[in-house]
C-alpha cells in the first residue's frame, strides 16, 4: 500500500496523470484583425471555456483477500490488490487443499496468487477540444468600403432611407431602368460636377455614425464624390466600378451629426456624376427620417426651383424633371447650345436667358428647362414624341410657329408644341404659344399625365387653319384609350382662336380657372369616350360651351361663369379628380390670368 501511494505521487509530480486535478484546455481569443486601414471594431473574441476536468481517478482496489489457511502450521496470507474507477468485480481463487504425510510438513503451497489485473484503465480521453472556431472576419472594407457584407455593429440601429425617403434636394431622378435595385428604383444623378443628392435626419443626440451607400457604378472607372454634413467641411469618397449598372455594392464612410436636424448632402465632383443609389444606410443611435424645408406656395410672377408640380402631372410617381438641385445646373444663350444641353436623358436643369431661339426644339426625358425672365422665344416648334421624352418640365417660355402659305401646309406642318406616342409626366407651364401651323399645343397617341399651366394660345394673324388644342387625332387612336389625363389651368385662349379649346377624345380632362375670349364657333368639342370637368372658368364666348363630337362618356360643368351658355350643364359621367387643388373663384380668374406679371404666357422671373 505504501509503495501505491508513492507511486501516484511521483505520477503526479512530473504531470503524466493530468486528469486527477481536472487541469483544464487552453482557450484562446479569436480576434478578427481587419488588415486594411478601416479599423473594424467588432471585437470577435472567442473565449472557450472548455474546462475538461478527467474525473476518472483510478484507485483499482482489488477485494481479493486470498487466506489461504495452512492446516499444517496454522499461518495464514492476506494478499491485497487495488480496485478502478471502473469496478472490476475478481474472482477469488478456491483454496487448494493440501495433502500432509504424516511427521513432515512438506506444505507447499502452490496458490502464487498471481493476481494479474488486467485492469489497465487507459484513460483515451485525450481531450484535444479542437476549437474550430476560426473566425476569419475578413473584412473587405476598404474604408472605401465596396465589401459586400453588411456589418451590422452590435449597438448600432440601422435607418434606411430608400428611394426618397428622406430625399429634400436631388440633380436627378428616381427610375429602375437597371435590375436588382431593393425598393421603388435608385437614384440616378446628372453627369455634371456638383449635382447631388441631399437627404434630411433628426438626430437624437450628437454622435458620429457610419453611413453606407448601396451604389452602381457601370461606368468602367471609379467616380470621385464628396459628402457634406451640415455646413462642415466636404469629406472625399469614391465609388468603385462596379463593372456593370445592375451589379451593386457598399461603399461606407462615418460623419459626425449634430443633434436635431441634419443635412446630409452627397455630391459628384467631376462631370462623370455619382453611381446610381439604390438606398443610404445611416448606423447610430436614435436616427430618424427628417422633413424638408417647407417651399413657398407657387407665386405665378415668382419661378423656383421648388414649386410643386399641380394637377395631372403630380400622379404616376410624379414630374421632377431634371431634379432641384441648382448646383448642377447650366445656363444657355443659343438654340444650338439648349439642343446640345438636353439631347440626353441625365437628368438636367437648364436656364435659359432672354432671346430668340430659331428651329425646332426636342429635349429627352429628365429635364427641367426655365426661362429666366420675359423674352424667352422659341420661332419653330417645341416636341416631346416618345417614352424618351418623359418626366420634362418645361417654365416660362414663349412657342411661335413659323408662318405656313396655304391650308394644306399649315394641316401638314408641326404644331408649335406637341406631346405624345407615350411621352408622358410633362409640366408645361408659363408658355406663351402662337401661330403654331398645325395646332398651337396638341397631346395625342396615348400622351400622358400632362399638366398645362399658366398657358396663353392665341394667333397673331387670319390663317384658315386656326384650331388650337387638339386630344388625340382619330377615333381610331386606340392606344390612347385609358391615357390622356390632363389638366389646363389658370389658362386662357385669346386672339383668333376659332375650335378647339380643346377637342378631344377618350381623355379625362379638368379645366380649372381658365379663360377664354375667342369669339371663335366651338369651345369644347368632346368626343369618343372623353370626359370633360369644367371648374371655376370664365367663357366670354357666344352660344354654348359644350358641343358633341359623337359619343362622348361626359362633361360637367361647375362654378363657371361668363356670356356663353350651357355653363354648368352636364351629362353622362365623368371622373374623380385623384389630386389636390385649389380653385381660385371664377370671380378672380380674368384679372389673375391677364396680369402682365405673373400673368398667362412668358410673364414671370426665375428666382434661384
Amino acid at each position: 500500500m505504501k509503495h501505491l501511494f508513492e507511486f501516484l505521487v511521483s505520477l503526479m509530480m512530473i504531470g503524466m496523470w493530468p486528469g486527477v486535478f481536472g487541469c483544464s484546455g487552453d482557450s484562446k481569443d479569436s480576434v478578427a484583425s481587419d488588415g486594411n486601414s478601416d479599423t473594424d471594431t467588432d471585437a470577435d473574441t472567442d473565449t472557450d471555456t472548455d474546462s475538461d476536468t478527467d474525473t476518472d481517478i483510478d484507485t483499482d482496489t482489488d477485494t481479493d483477500t486470498d487466506t489461504d489457511t495452512d492446516t499444517d502450521d496454522g499461518q495464514s496470507s492476506s494478499d491485497n490488490s487495488d480496485s478502478g474507477a471502473f469496478v472490476d468485480s475478481d474472482s477469488e481463487e478456491p483454496a487448494i487443499a493440501d495433502t500432509a504425510k504424516a511427521g513432515t510438513d512438506t506444505d507447499t503451497d502452490t496458490d502464487t496468487d498471481t493476481d494479474t489485473d488486467t485492469d489497465t484503465d487507459t484513460d483515451t480521453d485525450t481531450d484535444t477540444d479542437t476549437d474550430t472556431d476560426i473566425d476569419t472576419d475578413t473584412d473587405t472594407d476598404m474604408d472605401t468600403d465596396t465589401d459586400t457584407d453588411t456589418d451590422t455593429d452590435g449597438d448600432a440601429a440601422a435607418l434606411e432611407l430608400q428611394d426618397m425617403d428622406g430625399v429634400c434636394v436631388i440633380s436627378g431622378v428616381l427610375e429602375s431602368a437597371n435590375a436588382n435595385y431593393t425598393g421603388e428604383g435608385y437614384l440616378n444623378g446628372t453627369n455634371v460636377s456638383g449635382a447631388g443628392i441631399e437627404w434630411t435626419v433628426v438626430a437624437a443626440s450628437a454622435q458620429t455614425v457610419r453611413l453606407e451607400w448601396r451604389f452602381a457604378n457601370g461606368g468602367g472607372a471609379a467616380r470621385t464624390a464628396e459628402v457634406k454634413v451640415n455646413d462642415g467641411d466636404a469629406v472625399g469618397i469614391e465609388f468603385a466600378d462596379t463593372t456593370a449598372w445592375d451589379t451593386w455594392q457598399t461603399l461606407r464612410q462615418d460623419v459626425s451629426l449634430s443633434e436635431g436636424k441634419n443635412t446630409i448632402r452627397l455630391a459628384a465632383v467631376s462631370t462623370d456624376g455619382l453611381a446610381n443609389i439604390d438606398l443610404m444606410t445611416i448606423w447610430g443611435s436614435g436616427i430618424s427620417v427628417g422633413q424638408c424645408d417647407v417651399a413657398p406656395a407657387n407665386d405665378p410672377a415668382v419661378i423656383r426651383i421648388t414649386d410643386k408640380v399641380p394637377g395631372w402631372a403630380s400622379m404616376n410617381g410624379g414630374t421632377t424633371g431634371g431634379g432641384n438641385d441648382l448646383g448642377a445646373a447650366v445656363t444657355v444663350n443659343t438654340m444650338a447650345a439648349l439642343q446640345s444641353e438636353t439631347s440626353n436623358s441625365d437628368p438636367k436643369i437648364v436656364l435659359v436667358e432672354p432671346g430668340n431661339y430659331m428651329g425646332g426644339f426636342e429635349p429627352a426625358g429628365n429635364k427641367t428647362i426655365i426661362g429666366i425672365g420675359p423674352g424667352v422665344k422659341i420661332t419653330g416648334y417645341l416636341k416631346l414624341s416618345g417614352s424618351g421624352h418623359s418626366n420634362v418640365i418645361i417654365r416660362n417660355i414663349a412657342v411661335q410657329g413659323e408662318r405656313c402659305n396655304s391650308l394644306d401646309e399649315c394641316k401638314n406642318g408641326d404644331d408649335a408644341v406637341y406631346v405624345g406616342n407615350d411621352a408622358h409626366n410633362v409640366w408645361l407651364d408659363h408658355l406663351d404659344v402662337s401661330d403654331g401651323q398645325d395646332g398651337n399645343c396638341d397631346v395625342t397617341r396615348s400622351g400622358d399625365f400632362v399638366t398645362v399651366s399658366w398657358s396663353k394660345f392665341y394667333y397673331t394673324w387670319a390663317k384658315e387653319h386656326r384650331l388650337s388644342n387638339l386630344i388625340a387625332g382619330a377615333d381610331d387612336e386606340t392606344e390612347s384609350d385609358g391615357k390622356l389625363n390632363i389638366t389646363y389651368m389658370n389658362c386662357e385662349w385669346g386672339n383668333m382662336v376659332d375650335q378647339r379649346q380643346p377637342r378631344g377624345r377618350f381623355g379625362n380632362i379638368h379645366m380649372l380657372n381658365n379663360y377664354h375670349h375667342t369669339g371663335g364657333s366651338q369651345i369644347h368639342g368632346v368626343g369618343l369616350d372623353m370626359a370633360l370637368i369644367a371648374e371655376n372658368c370664365v367663357y366670354q364666348e357666344n352660344g354654348s360651351i359644350w358641343t358633341d363630337m359623337g359619343s362622348p362618356r361626359g362633361w360637367k360643368g361647375i362654378g363657371n361663369i361668363g356670356s356663353a351658355s350651357g355653363l354648368n350643364d352636364s351629362r353622362g359621367s365623368v371622373f374623380t379628380i385623384p389630386y389636390e387643388y385649389e380653385a381660385l373663384p371664377a370671380s378672380e380668374v380674368v384679372s389673375a390670368v391677364t396680369a402682365s406679371v405673373g400673368g398667362a404666357g412668358n410673364t414671370a422671373t426665375f428666382e434661384p
